[in-house]
């Protein structure tokens, strides 16, 4: 065990203890502030990337079918609309239930999303216009778990009954029941929005991500997806290099010109997948519909930075920078502690003053915040994607 190098939390605590004046002073924070103080000094670490607190590294993924599916989904939200202006009329459907889940539906049922139609028997034979949306849990038997009214319809009764289109060929068709009536309604009541399930959850350590790539085996242009005969009109089209072309006299310059054209082709028909990534969700949004070309058993290649986890690299809290603003942390929570008793006398007749330590400690975590960006974080433009 080294004081001085510490190698894990409780030598960390012990260290910071040290510094602050222990055990010839008593410390007056708890264990709890400073599990607090530690947590937040390794936030400010990582979120300001210090050049020690991060890494550039490379997740592959490689795509599954399952994954596929999701990716095709939709999450369902309601939102109710304005109310005005109301139109009145008799039958107005407000409330129905599930009477018979039934079978066979997809998540997704209907042409046009989630806005169902239905067929109806009603009493009096006159109730029309009535869609519902439908949730998108299901059964076992893919049958439905419930619906909610989209457009009220008109000249229903309490009782009627009606089953939902859009069950598989050798699927049996949900039932519902009007449970209530109304005589007015808005006129555009509520909109079903689909939120796309376009998301990868990333790791926890990742901080950003700067740069989505596709397997070798997509190809490209002049590989496996690329333009079909390239490499027949001209083997030095294909990327086959200066031992291609033989005796055709193509100098550097035409090369790279060359090159540069083919890599305008590629950008052109095989766009780079468009993205954004939320730190606090850890999602990765595919800003797509589709792969652009890349299926199962491919892989997708993120550049991401990380954060170096200091349970398996304990080095971590011996870093320089993070001790003193680990000790800063502290001071200052002990000072606060302090203040609430002024004039505290220790023995032998010395005053301990917390404001004191307080005012010391905020000006220190000042000077260490401030010099942080020139000294110890990365140059910003390091990360832009």
């Amino acid at each position: 065990m080294s004081i001085s190098n510490p190698k894990n939390l409780t030598e960390l605590k012990e260290y910071i203890k040290i510094r602050l004046g222990a055990p010839v002073l008593e410390i007056n924070v708890s264990d709890e502030q400073l599990d607090v103080a530690i947590n937040d000094g390794f936030a400010y670490y990582y979120g300001r990337s210090h050049y020690n607190g991060t890494e550039r590294v490379y997740l592959g993924l490689r795509i599954e079918q399952p994954f596929v599916d999701f990716f095709g989904t939709k999450k369902l939200t309601t939102v109710t609309q304005s109310t005005e202006p109301l139109v009145y009329g008799e039958g107005f459907v407000d409330t129905i239930t599930l009477t018979s889940a039934g079978s066979g539906y997809p998540i997704q049922s209907g042409s046009n999303g989630t806005q169902i139609n239905v067929s109806t028997t009603t009493t009096s034979g006159s109730g029309e216009g009535l869609t519902v949306n439908l949730d998108a849990s299901r059964t076992t038997q893919q049958g439905l778990i419930g619906a909610t009214v989209n457009q009220t319809g008109s000249g229903y009764e309490v009782g009627d009954t009606f089953t939902i289109d859009g069950h598989a060929s050798n699927g049996t068709p949900s039932t519902f029941e009007v449970a209530a009536v109304k005589t007015s309604s808005a006129i555009n009541g509520s909109q079903t929005f689909e939120f796309q399930n376009n998301y990868i959850v990333l790791p926890e350590s990742v901080l950003s991500v700067s740069g989505i790539m596709r397997s070798k085996s997509f190809g490209g242009i002049g590989g496996a997806g690329g333009i079909p005969g390239i490499a027949l009109f001209n083997p030095f089209l294909s990327g086959g290099g200066m031992g291609a072309c033989g005796s055709m006299g193509y100098d550097m310059a035409t090369y790279f010109t060359m090159r540069q054209y083919m890599a305008d082709l590629e950008f052109l028909m095989f766009p780079p997948i468009s993205y954004n990534f939320n730190q606090r969700t850890h999602r990765l949004y595919l800003n797509t519909d589709s792969f652009n070309g890349v299926g199962v058993n491919d892989y997708l290649l993120f550049e991401v930075t990380t954060y170096p986890n200091p349970v398996e690299f304990p080095q971590m809290y011996s870093d320089f920078w993070l001790k003193e603003y680990w000790v800063s942390l502290v001071k200052y929570q002990w000072g606060s502690n302090m203040t609430k008793y002024t004039q505290v006398q220790l023995p032998g007749g010395i005053t301990l003053n917390g404001e004191a330590i307080k005012q010391e400690a905020k000006q220190e975590l000042e000077q260490i915040r401030s010099r942080f960006a020139m000294d110890a974080a990365d140059p910003p433009l390091d990360l832009v994607g």
